[in-house]
């Protein structure tokens, strides 16, 4: 008589549920970091695209950002039209009501001069997991020189800001 008994396959299913109810919050956790690190990723390269181009073409370009239902998106358009083509990603992520960037009609923006300045409002954009609030990722223009740099979410504030 081989085999296991009744008593024996309940004290390993027991043992499973222990273990995964340990490791499923800090699983949970892991994946909302990376995807709100993912989001604040594409948006800071798309501000550093608009720079680009802006010191390419000689002329002023924008990065602009907006929340559509479940999707963050970005485009990167001459600072004199409307953006025209968004590129997006669908993520339990929302900008946050801190950011500080200049808006218009819904939507974030950015803006470079053609010598890949911050032509106008210098500022912020912040990112966070709608699963965890607290987790903060933002995209921060600091000087008027076009100096981008990407930041985190601390425990003491500075200038009214977590994320920095």
């Amino acid at each position: 008589m081989a085999g296991f008994t009744t008593i024996e396959l309940a004290i390993v299913v027991v043992m499973v549920g222990i273990l995964t109810a340990i490791v499923a919050p800090g699983w949970q956790l892991f994946r909302d970091r990376q995807t709100v690190n993912v989001v604040n990723e594409r948006l800071h390269l798309a501000m550093r695209e608009a720079q680009n181009r802006s010191l390419r073409t000689k002329s002023n370009w924008q990065a602009s950002m907006r929340e559509r239902g479940d999707r963050i998106e970005w485009s990167v358009h001459r600072k004199d039209t409307e953006p025209r083509v968004w590129e997006g990603i669908q993520a339990p992520v929302t900008i946050e009501n801190g950011t500080t960037f200049a808006s218009r009609s819904g939507r974030y923006y950015v803006e470079f001069n053609e010598r890949g300045r911050i032509n106008g409002r210098l500022g912020r954009v912040t990112v966070t997991s709608d699963n965890a609030p607290t987790l903060q990722r933002c995209t921060i223009a600091s000087t008027l020189l076009g100096t981008l740099r990407q930041g985190k979410d601390h425990d003491q504030k500075r200038d009214g800001h977590t994320c920095y």
